[in-house]
């Protein structure tokens, strides 16, 4: 049939421009023309043959623009992916196509197929926008659909009435892009999930693909062997870089240790906290105007290793007698850890003696409220519990206070109040101090406006973290069908 000749002639025409034979594509579109039993489609011809002569100029316009270009030795050229390519273009192939350039300073040209090449650099180098039906039948006929949509594109913006009736050529245009998305796409993650390719090269490549990268076949298909190495990957970089798995503001501290930061602007920094139940009945945190109101304890993510840790505050509390500004370190849950506290108090409890391990141990009962260091048990604190440290408070005002928590790396620690050193303890010997930082007022209500966390994150939870980090971001990589 005329139509299966027709299809099969304009197959071979596509066939021979792509291997940059534009002189082979004319002769078989002028054999077609002259052959008698194509008569039923010779309008269909007589198009290709226009659209071939059409093309036909944007190519010698583009062939001269580019060899041009060996004329600067600083021409600058945007890649697809990576930083752009600078120096003097020292070969351009046609056929091919490709270019060659040398970037100063280097002795072996750069080869790059024009695939590479940004879409909009490509159509710098094309006819001027007006020109864009012969721009796109152009870079259609080289293989390269996306410097053939910019050109498209830039064509509706010159001459939008005119590149309005180009349906057609427009949905040619968009069948050619999701067909080379889906090889680019496919070639891609294969070579980035060959056995000998470096994790990185999975990230950066996944990282890279847009929506419609992951909305392809070529993508689905190789999702279920994607996630499990990509999210190992991430899981690995982000053990590397722990400010991404917090929501404060990280820096470096000494030795190792991480400085974290929150002042509670934004409301992202309290998904790094969570209110403890087991601690304190009634538990609760909710942002204010000006930081997160506490009640109860409020427990941060990370668990830290035990040794030097220090745990800055600046709070306001209502309470003048009872303020309970408590910081628990090395919390696990519950009543667990060691409880720092200045004006503490709790339930019916009046007063607290020092364990019998405290050096110059007083015979009598201290009474509360007090500054107090408690080793806690799995209990909650008692009279007769495991309390390191009491010193009386004085009634303050209710207002603004700068409490700070400092242990050493021994374990030892010592509460200050507005800079100054308000009391001191010994590490309690029966409890481990690795764990997590929890903010105790317990009973009372505090506002809690900048809180900063220094020491050294623990390895098993940084891993633990990363890794689920890592898996949530994997299952979402692939979208739903």
């Amino acid at each position: 049939m005329a139509a299966d000749r027709l299809a099969a002639v304009l197959a071979g025409r596509d066939e021979r421009l792509r291997a940059g034979d534009r002189a082979g594509a004319a002769a078989l579109l002028e054999a077609a023309l002259a052959d008698a039993a194509l008569a039923p489609v010779r309008a269909a011809l007589e198009g290709a043959r226009a659209d071939l002569r059409a093309l036909g100029r944007a190519w010698e316009a583009f062939d001269a623009a580019a060899a041009a270009l060996a004329e600067d030795a600083r021409a600058r050229l945007r890649l697809r992916e990576g930083e752009p390519v600078r120096g003097r273009v020292v070969a351009y192939d046609a056929q091919a196509p490709a270019l060659r350039v040398e970037p100063p300073g280097r002795r072996e040209p750069v080869a790059l197929g024009l695939g590479d090449v940004h879409p909009d650099d490509l159509l710098a180098l094309a006819l001027p926008a007006a020109e864009g039906r012969a721009n796109a039948l152009f870079f259609l006929a080289r293989g390269l659909p996306d410097a053939a949509g910019a050109a498209l594109e830039a064509w509706a913006a010159a001459a939008p009435e005119e590149a309005a009736g180009e349906a057609a050529l427009r949905a040619q245009v968009e069948r050619a892009r999701a067909v080379a998305r889906e090889a680019r796409v496919a070639s891609r993650l294969d070579v980035a999930l060959a056995a000998d390719a470096a994790p990185e090269a999975l990230l950066q490549v996944v990282a890279s693909l847009g929506e419609a990268e992951r909305t392809t076949e070529a993508y689905r298909a190789r999702a279920a062997a994607l996630a499990p190495r990509w999210a190992a990957a991430r899981a690995e970089q982000l053990r590397a870089a722990p400010e991404r798995l917090l929501r404060g503001a990280v820096s470096a501290g000494r030795r190792g240790a991480l400085r974290v930061r929150y002042t509670f602007r934004r409301p992202d920094e309290l998904d790094d906290w969570a209110v403890d139940a087991a601690l304190a009945k009634g538990a609760s945190a909710r942002a204010g105007e000006d930081g997160v109101v506490v009640r109860g304890a409020l427990q941060h993510l990370a668990r830290f290793q035990s040794g030097e840790l220090t745990v800055a505050l600046r709070v306001t509390t209502a309470e003048e007698r009872q303020p309970n500004l408590n910081v628990v370190l090395g919390h696990r849950g519950g009543w667990t850890g060691v409880l720092v506290g200045a004006g503490f108090g709790h339930g019916a409890l009046q007063s607290l003696m020092l364990d019998p391990t405290v050096p110059r141990r007083p015979p009598h009962p201290l009474a509360l409220p007090a500054h107090v260091v408690i080793g806690l048990d799995g209990r909650a604190p008692r009279a007769e519990g495991i309390n390191l440290a009491v010193e009386p408070c004085p009634p303050e005002r209710p207002g603004a206070r700068k409490v700070e928590v400092v242990r050493d790396d021994h374990g030892a620690v010592r509460l200050k109040l507005r800079g100054r050193d308000a009391l001191r303890a010994p590490a309690p010997a029966s409890i481990d101090g690795a764990g997590h930082v929890a903010i105790a007022p317990l009973a009372a209500e505090v506002v809690v406006h900048e809180v900063e966390l220094t020491g050294r994150l623990e390895d098993a939870w940084l891993a633990a973290r990363a890794r689920e980090v890592a898996e949530a971001e994997a299952a979402a990589l692939t979208p739903p069908r």
